[in-house]
């Protein structure tokens, strides 16, 4: 009975191994640090980054050379920045901070109903302009061609549909304004 205790835990050691020093493994490696060479290396080379700016770790940056970042503005962890894959901007201002897993997008895909599949229609771009003094909570959402006033404050879980006078504190989805600020 004991003999077969042991074999059993040799055998899914045995398992354990095979998968941890498999091709699958290794394959997924490379793609991981070749994504991060991409989305996080050549996006901080890239991006047009003012002065005393912070990135936090793990922000994603697409398309960095249509990305520009105000002074002193930061860049919360875990962002998602993507840009125009043509001409669409995205244009952060000065003093502007962001939560985590902020989302914000220069284009998005089309979506005709036609003979052509969504996944090879082309793409639409509209420039995301975010003013000066601006704070974005986690969560939120930014679809392209929005902009965002200065001193305006977004609600962490918002998604941004439309523009955002100065000022103004919105919330929800689509965020809408729920206050001024004074």
């Amino acid at each position: 009975m004991k003999g077969s205790i042991s074999n059993k835990k040799v055998k899914i050691l045995m398992q354990i191994l095979r998968a941890f020093f498999s091709f699958a493994l290794l394959k997924d490696i490379i793609y991981t640090f070749l994504f991060y060479l991409l989305n996080r290396v050549y996006g901080l080379i890239k991006v047009n980054k003012g002065k005393n700016i912070k990135i936090r770790p793990h922000v994603m940056l697409r398309d960095p050379e249509r990305i520009y970042i105000g002074d002193n503005s930061t860049i919360g962890a875990y962002n998602v920045l993507w840009a125009g894959k043509k001409e669409a901007v995205i244009k952060i201002g000065k003093n502007v901070m962001t939560g985590p897993y902020v989302k914000i997008f220069a284009f998005n895909h089309g979506t005709k109903v036609s003979d052509i599949p969504m996944i090879k229609q082309p793409e639409t771009e509209a420039d995301v302009i975010i003013g000066d003094d601006v704070w974005i909570g986690a969560g939120v959402i930014i679809l392209p061609g929005c902009k965002i006033g200065n001193g305006v404050v977004v609600a962490a879980g918002s998604v941004v549909t439309k523009d955002i006078p100065d000022n103004v504190i919105v919330a929800g989805i689509p965020a809408k304004i729920i206050k001024e600020r004074k």
